[in-house]
Parts: C-alpha cells; structure tokens; sequence
C-alpha cells in the first residue's frame, strides 16, 4: 500500500508538537489542542486509569509519527466498545517502547512500514461514542498497552519539555 496523493499532499503541511504528538495546526498559543482526558486519570476501564492522553482535536486532523519506528499493528481492537472504535496503529521503536494512535479514521501506511520522525500516519476521527480525539500511549514493549500498568507517562517524553512547533523540513 503506498501513499496516496491525498497523503503526500498532507505530508508537505507543517506540523505543531504536542507531547511527541504530532498534529497540522498553526501554533498559537494556548495551542489548537486541549488535553481531554489526561494520562492517569479515573477512567471506567484500563485499571480504571487511563492509559495514555487524549488530545480534543478535530476530525480529520492529520497525525505523525511521533518518532522513528516501524508499524506493528494497524486495525480495529475491540469493535463496539465505547472506548474503543476507530483504527489504532502502534509503532515499535526499537526495544525500549511502542506508541499508539488510536481512534484513526484512515490511514496511509501498512504492517511492517518503517517511518521517520514526521511521516504522516493517518487522519483522526472519533471512538465509538463519537468523541472526537486521538488518544496517544507510549507503551512499555512487553505491553499491549490496553492496561495502564502496561504504559509510560507520555508527558516525561516531550521534546523540549512543553508543545512546540515541528517542521518537516528542519530536524
């Protein structure tokens, strides 16, 4: 599966960090993301603290790889619950840790892909009761990231240590 025109086109925009999240948008502050729900916050499901940071972003909203690896996974997890829904795509970077995309609506790459840091991944939507977001985990790579036992506190990975601007053409 290459990448579409649509793709390439998506690729050419400039991109805003947020925590080694990477999201099109122009970078005014406070930012054209808001954290939705937080890493570790009660949640129903996840050993009823979640897994990872949800960022309130439009669908449609084009996602990046937030750094170098290879895709593993591409696909639905658990179809009809309400926490799940969308495509997730997780990403192993080398051996230390994996992160995942979740609540894709499309995307533009396949198993076994090797991104850079920047490459364009897929487009947001929503999960099965239609909350708009990305929801973004660094996973422990013995985990399946489901868990929140299984994860990393995404904040501890920020470049820089706060959102930032990221440009494709600039390291």
């Amino acid at each position: 599966m290459g990448v579409s025109q649509e793709g390439k086109e998506m690729k050419k925009l400039l991109f805003c960090l947020i925590p080694t999240v990477l999201l099109a948008s122009s970078c005014a502050t406070p930012g054209p993301f808001y954290v939705g729900i937080p890493y570790g916050a009660p949640v129903s499901y996840a050993e009823r603290q979640h897994p990872g940071i949800d960022f309130d972003i439009r669908r449609g909203t084009p996602i990046i790889a937030a750094s170098d690896g290879e895709v593993i996974y591409v696909g639905e997890p658990c179809p009809g619950e309400p926490h799940c829904g969308g495509i997730f795509v997780a990403l192993r970077h080398g051996d230390n840790f994996r992160s995942l995309y979740a609540h894709l609506g499309k995307v533009y790459i396949e198993n076994g892909q090797v991104l850079k840091r920047g490459e364009l991944i897929g487009l947001s939507d929503a999960n099965n009761s239609s909350y708009a977001h990305l929801h973004f985990g660094i996973c422990k790579i013995d985990g399946s990231c489901i868990n929140y036992s299984q994860t990393y506190n995404p904040y501890g990975f920020w470049l820089g240590g706060k959102p930032q601007c990221f440009d494709l053409n600039k390291d």
